[in-house]
């Protein structure tokens, strides 16, 4: 049975402005599964994986088997042990800014197909000069978990990854974000429409539309509330937009913030 579509759109006003000049890389060798550009383009797939942990597949359909690249993110190189700890360096790896930026906040988001995370991680902020800005343990307690935190100036970021919420797992990182991150899905949008625009002498694409017609129930985009994300939308700002075809997200484009209408009721 094949699962309905519908649209994403994240945008941040400053999200992909930084992934734009990240390096996400491991000492290590980087782990067969991981695909670390997944982290930057969006591109990562809901659909769960056999990945033979303890009740993690079973011969019901529920569980699909892993294709040759899958686009999971970072996938650990070894399972966690009866106690969740992952082995030595195994969840470690870096993101590298080519030129320092201001922190407000970073999240990362897990494997909400399966509920698991990391119930302990370690993450450091460092300056140009690699002397640490800001460094400490957390534990989250779900799928997302946000740094809430000024972090001026910020060069490099290491993330430890240590101990998995269930024993017996791969951790699994699906999603980074740096500061404020808005997500739009078929809940939120009421209508999406992408045109392609083309010279028939041409086959250059010459432009590309969106257009999005959203439900909201709150005052995020009223035009009458100063601290909405409507009132702070700068012009140009980076939308990235997703069609989730079949629990696959597949990325349809970047587009730029032109105006935006707030019809009276």
């Amino acid at each position: 049975m094949t699962n309905p579509s519908y649209p994403l759109v994240s945008f941040g006003l400053d999200d992909a402005r930084i992934k734009n000049i990240a390096t996400f890389n491991k000492a290590e060798p980087t782990p067969p599964n991981t695909n670390f550009s997944d982290l930057q383009t969006g591109i990562t797939t809901v659909v769960p994986y056999a990945t033979f942990e303890p009740n993690f597949w079973a011969l019901n359909g529920t569980y699909h088997f892993m294709p040759a690249s899958p686009h999971v993110g970072y996938f650990g190189p070894s399972i966690s042990n009866g106690s969740g700890t992952i082995s030595g360096y195994d969840g470690n790896f870096q993101i590298q800014l080519s030129s320092p930026q201001n922190l407000t906040s970073f999240t990362l988001h897990f494997d909400n197909t399966s509920s698991n995370w990391c119930s302990q991680i370690n993450v450091a902020f460092l300056d140009p000069s690699l002397s640490v800005i800001y460094q400490t343990t957390f534990y989250p307690t779900g799928v997302d978990f946000t740094i809430t935190y000024n972090i001026p100036n910020c060069n490099t970021i290491y993330v430890n990854l240590q101990i998995t919420n269930n024993p017996y797992r791969f951790a699994r990182l699906t999603g980074v974000y740096f500061n404020a991150v808005t997500h739009l899905d078929g809940t939120k949008i009421s209508d999406a429409k992408i045109t392609e625009e083309f010279s028939p002498i041409s086959a250059t694409l010459t432009a590309n539309k969106l257009e999005l017609d959203l439900l909201l129930d709150n005052s995020d985009f009223s035009v009458v509330n100063p601290n909405s994300l409507y009132a702070n939308l700068p012009q140009g700002m980076p939308f990235t937009v997703y069609e989730v075809v079949d629990n696959v997200s597949v990325l349809m484009g970047m587009f730029y913030y032109l105006h935006w209408d707030n019809p009276s009721p």
